[in-house]
């Protein structure tokens, strides 16, 4: 589910902080963490953290790498090699 209001889009698995602001025409990507107080006036890449007014990248979460392999390695376990 994709949450779009007032030109503000709001990707799958996005975490939101407490008195968090997003300016209008701002794109928060897949799986994104918004750090409380922050103000985002421009879009967030996929994964990653921000934090701070006006904020800014901090690191990139990694573990949905990692995520995504054991969920194929879950669905699919004759593809692996023993």
């Amino acid at each position: 589910m994709v949450l779009i209001s007032g030109k503000v889009r709001i990707d799958d698995y996005v975490t939101i902080g407490t008195n968090a602001t997003v300016m209008p025409y701002v794109h928060i990507g897949e799986g994104a963490y918004v750090g409380a107080g922050a103000l985002v006036n421009k879009n967030v890449a996929p994964y990653a953290v921000v934090k701070g007014v006006p904020a800014r990248m901090s690191r990139v979460n990694k573990l949905h790498f990692l995520d995504k392999s054991l969920n194929y390695i879950c669905n699919f376990p004759d593809k692996i090699q023993s």
